[in-house]
């Protein structure tokens, strides 16, 4: 089972290339969720990269979060 921590890495992961637009302390916030270190703010993860996005792109950002295939594999357990 994929665990918060890996889904979040695997994010970070693919925007990665917002890192070097970032300040220093917010690039070493974002290698800490990147990188799976202990001490990341994995409580905001989701709320700094969308400040992070919009920095880069500066245009508001809107998460969308997809739980479609959910009744799926509920009913694949059952």
């Amino acid at each position: 089972m994929v665990n918060i921590k890996s889904l979040l890495r695997e994010l970070y992961e693919e925007f990665s290339f917002i890192k070097n637009s970032l300040s220093p302390s917010e690039q070493d916030e974002f290698d800490k969720i990147w990188f799976k270190k202990d001490d990341g703010e994995y409580e905001n993860a989701l709320k700094n990269l969308t400040t992070y996005l919009y920095k880069y792109y500066k245009k508001e950002v809107i998460l969308l979060i997809d739980e479609y295939d959910n009744p799926l594999i509920s009913a694949y357990k059952y």
